[in-house]
């Protein structure tokens, strides 16, 4: 068997490696098929996994200490779809039945392997190694790259990256696997500048009822990977309003200028709810052009919101169905806004207003 060095969809370098340490590890039980564990492996001087974990990712160090391959399958938070289609899907063990997971082979040799994980990565070693050294998936438990705000869109709990920061988000902000950016909840305020946050697939900075200026920034990339018709990914949303209609019970204000916001999956800037007041200022908003999977929105001011939107760059949305429409600028139902000098082209409709009193028009 040759030596396997997987690139696996879910390795990449692990952004915030901080507060290293050795991982939290629950041991597998032995069976007739793997009759030892990893520990036992240490001790015995066997093939074994060393692990170190980091903030929403683990370092796998694989070990062989002989002179014949021994393999290690990893799958991160128990996603079996992870599973590999090679070898038709079947594990080289065909006493496991619960597929074939990527791998590692090593020939006494040793290998380290970054893996991104919210909770856990779990090792098995069931092929390539001696019948009495193979172990079933061992977990060891990572610090959490993503905490749970209690903000709840499609009945889920969103997560975040980064929660009520109190310095400045500045830098790079991976938020890969997390739902959100950066979230600043109710009585919160914050600033995100000179930042470039990407990877969510739901939103990429939220100020939910609280006081948030983004200024200087690229948010990119917010949404499913690829993009799909799923009606979220929003670049930058200030909301007052709870998924049930509600009020978050504070206002939503602040600036949003001179920021780039592109590679967005339902839309560019939302600014949504009674108390949500925005100036928009002097930014470049592009959408993904002639799509027809979903009706994407460049700046959205909507459900008693209001806004100054001056000087933005908006482009690129267009909704090749005729069932819907995309919108550069999208007024529904917004309490007031004040628009001057916008540059919009290139969109499907440049302007929708549908004013207070509803109309066509459907964000």
């Amino acid at each position: 068997m040759k030596r396997s060095r997987r690139l696996f969809a879910l390795v990449v370098a692990s952004l915030l490696i901080g507060a290293l340490g050795m991982a939290s590890t629950a041991s597998a039980d032995v069976n007739a098929v793997t009759p030892s564990t990893n520990d036992i492996n240490r001790t015995n001087g066997w093939a074994h996994v060393d692990v170190t974990v980091g903030v929403g990712s683990a370092d796998l160090t694989f070990i062989s200490t002989r002179s014949f391959y021994s393999c290690f399958e990893v799958r991160t938070d128990g996603d079996t779809s992870q599973a590999l289609a090679e070898n038709g899907g079947v594990n080289y063990n065909t006493l496991v039945t619960d597929g074939l997971y990527p791998y590692w082979c090593e020939n006494n040799s040793t290998e380290t392997v970054t893996v991104p994980a919210n909770s856990y990565a779990e090792v098995r070693m069931v092929f390539g190694a001696e019948t009495d050294e193979r172990f079933d998936w061992t977990r060891f438990d990572v610090l959490p790259k993503c905490t749970p705000v209690g903000f709840v869109r499609d009945g889920h709990d969103l997560t975040t990256l980064l929660l009520n920061p109190t310095a400045p988000v500045t830098g790079t902000v991976d938020a890969t696997g997390c739902n959100i950016g950066v979230y600043f909840g109710p009585g919160h305020d914050g600033t995100v500048s000179g930042a470039e946050v990407f990877g969510a697939n739901y939103y990429g900075v939220v100020a939910n009822g609280a006081d948030v200026d983004v200024t200087g920034s690229t948010v990119r990339d917010i949404g499913e990977s690829p993009l799909n018709g799923a009606q979220h990914g929003v670049g930058v949303f200030y909301t007052t309003l709870n998924q049930d209609g509600s009020s978050s019970g504070s206002a939503a204000i602040g600036t949003l200028g001179g920021s780039m916001i592109t590679g967005y999956q339902k839309g560019g800037v939302v600014v949504s709810g009674e108390g949500a007041a925005v100036t928009v200022a002097n930014n470049t908003v592009t959408g993904a052009g002639p799509v027809d999977f979903i009706a994407q929105n460049g700046i959205q001011v909507s459900y008693g919101a209001t806004a100054l939107v001056t000087g933005n760059t908006v482009s690129g949305n267009a909704y090749t169905p005729t069932a819907w429409v995309s919108c550069g600028l999208l007024w529904y139902q917004a309490a007031g806004v004040r628009a001057y000098r916008n540059h919009v082209a290139g969109n499907e409709v440049n302007v929708c207003n549908a004013g207070k009193g509803g109309g066509q028009f459907k964000p």
